[in-house]
């Protein structure tokens, strides 16, 4: 059976990035939807997508210093 181990630490930083971007996508998509969606009370929320930016940027910061199996299960 494969296991988080059978991988490499590259293959396991690949797909937290992946895991982040995806994740930083759907808000963006979430406030787009808000600005064309027709309803005048909802709008697109410039600062959640800064803090889904920040957020992602500190995350694939933290996944890039990340070196060995160990680091990577710390995230």
């Amino acid at each position: 059976m494969w296991g988080k181990r059978d991988l490499e630490v590259s293959e396991r930083k690949d797909t937290l990035k992946a895991e982040a971007v995806n994740t930083f996508e759907r808000v963006v998509k979430v406030e787009l939807t808000k600005e064309t969606d027709n309803y005048p009370t909802t709008q697109y929320d410039a600062a959640a997508v800064a803090a889904a930016q920040a957020t992602y940027e500190a995350r694939v910061d933290a996944v890039d210093a990340a070196t060995t199996h160990a680091d990577v299960d710390a995230l």
